[in-house]
């Protein structure tokens, strides 16, 4: 009872590790068709503020509300024009302290709230990102394979511009096709060019498409970005942990590891299971009579699964390809 009473509680800290209670204001002007993004950050318990159109033509006043928030979030659900092509809009927005996020392409142009010193958008991107910064904390959790990229982050495409370079700030992905800037980071007080305004928070560029597309490697990345920009730091995955309090390898193993369509379970008999999402979605209940288990129309990512055996609880990672 002990054992199964501390797997619960490691398991409860992997859905929970991010949040601690932070509160995130999420600017869209379309608060409905990005509800996927806003459950996702809800379900490991960030306090997420969704006001539809609130924030358009931002104010003096209203950047004191932002700063009162742990981080804000743009949605690429906004119409650019309503996000820096005033003069005093765009002053308003880079005056913010608050540590921002920034998924809308448009809104990242020179003519806007100056990320990148281009005009220029590209609206056809790919399905992965390589890392130009592989000690970056927020690929604590993402796999890369031998030339830094990472597994699948999108079923679709994702949008951004012509950029290959991050200006005064630094690159940390780009796309593996053309090498344009995916995710891109300032320090506060930067301004993220010559000859753009300065940033007075910390800020983000991350790449993403209009609607919801993430694979559990592009969930993992992005929950790891936001904890990022809120404590400048990211969590290891804590089933590390559960792993060497409760599993003993050599009584557990999966095979092949990683795997494309089908994996068995060595080592355990007579055992009952489930495998979780690494954000704490039940996938697949898993028994002994199964002698081959199916993954084959998983999304590419990393897995948990956790087994009961004989009184143990045995768990493990493992990554879908």
């Amino acid at each position: 009872m002990k054992k199964k009473l501390l797997l619960f509680a490691l398991l409860c800290s992997i859905f929970t590790s991010y949040s601690q209670a932070y509160t995130i204001a999420w600017v869209s002007e379309d608060v409905t068709s990005d509800a996927s993004y806003i459950t996702l950050l809800e379900n490991v318990g960030y306090s997420i503020d969704a006001t539809e159109n609130h924030w358009q033509n931002l104010t003096s006043s209203l950047v004191s509300e932002l700063n009162g928030y742990d981080l804000v979030i743009i949605s690429k659900r906004t119409n650019s024009s309503n996000y820096g092509s005033d003069a005093t809009v765009r002053a308003n927005w880079q005056s913010v302290t608050t540590p921002i996020i920034n998924m809308n392409n448009y809104i990242n142009r020179s003519s806007r709230l100056e990320f990148f010193n281009t005009t220029v958008n590209n609206d056809n991107l790919g399905y992965y990102m390589v890392a130009q910064q592989t000690s970056h904390a927020i690929f604590t959790n993402t796999p890369l394979d031998e030339n830094n990229t990472t597994l699948q982050v999108t079923t679709e495409i994702y949008q951004g511009n012509d950029a290959t370079d991050a200006g005064n700030g630094t690159t940390v992905a780009t796309d593996p096709t053309n090498g344009v800037v995916t995710i891109a980071e300032w320090s506060a007080g930067t301004a993220c060019y010559s000859g753009a305004g300065t940033q007075s928070g910390k800020r983000m560029w991350y790449a993403c498409s209009y609607s919801y597309n993430f694979t559990d490697t592009g969930n993992t990345l992005f929950l790891d970005a936001v904890e990022y920009m809120i404590t400048g730091n990211v969590t290891t995955d804590t089933t590390t942990a559960i792993n060497e309090e409760i599993s003993t390898s050599s009584k557990l193993n999966i095979y092949p590891n990683p795997v494309s369509d089908y994996f068995t379970i060595e080592g355990l008999t007579n055992f009952e299971g489930m495998i979780f999402s690494v954000t704490g979605q039940k996938i697949k209940k898993l028994s002994s009579s199964d002698k081959k288990i199916d993954v084959s129309d998983f999304s590419k990512g990393t897995y948990i699964i956790s087994i009961e055996c004989e009184g143990e609880i045995y768990t493990k990672k493992f990554i879908k390809k």
